[in-house]
């Protein structure tokens, strides 16, 4: 589950999502038919299997993202729980967070102001989660750097922006290609 799951990811970057899909489908196929064998020992749900069910709900935020820029429920992902989701988002914003990267260099600002929204999404649902049993603050601090790596580079943007070098940083204009984006002078 953990490997195909970590195998869709890099699909995912890669820009295979029917790949991906095909990846995240058995290893969702995979984590049922270990879940069946374990429903008369729950205990057992802890450790290797949580942690590959996390990397699974990882693996589907970030695939569901990439396709339609939305988060995907915890409903949505009906094999793993809330901690399993929760520890997801955290890692999903990292991920996110290297495609904001990306795209920063193409000087899209547009992409990176959307992928800062979605992490302050995510910080604010796993805050509201942590509020009560404290359980989540390892999982919130992690979010917390991701958010702050985001609004540096959203600030990089804009000065970049509005030091009268606007051609580089598209605002709201459609990528250029990388071979033509290359050749064009500062």
């Amino acid at each position: 589950v953990q490997k195909l799951s970590k195998q869709a990811i890099f699909a995912i970057q890669r820009h295979n999502m029917s790949e991906a899909e095909k990846k995240l489908g058995q290893a969702k196929e995979g984590g049922r038919a270990l879940l069946k064998k374990i429903e008369s020992y729950p205990t057992l749900r802890q450790g290797a299997l949580s942690n590959a069910l996390e990397e699974w709900a990882e693996a589907m935020l970030l695939f569901h993202w990439v396709s339609s820029k939305t988060i995907v429920s915890r409903g949505a992902l009906e094999i793993a729980n809330i901690a399993e989701y929760i520890g997801g988002l955290s890692d999903f914003t990292g991920e996110i967070g290297r495609i904001a990267v990306l795209r920063a260099s193409q000087r899209d600002l547009v992409t990176v102001r959307e992928i800062l929204q979605a992490d302050m999404v995510v910080q604010n649902f796993i805050a509201k989660a942590n509020v009560s049993a404290n359980r989540y603050s390892k999982k919130l601090e992690a979010v917390q750097v991701n958010l702050k790596k985001l609004e540096d580079i959203v600030y990089e943007l804009v000065l970049l922006q509005r030091s009268n070098r606007v051609s580089r940083v598209k605002a709201d204009v459609p990528t250029l290609p990388a071979d033509k984006e290359d050749a064009r002078e500062d």
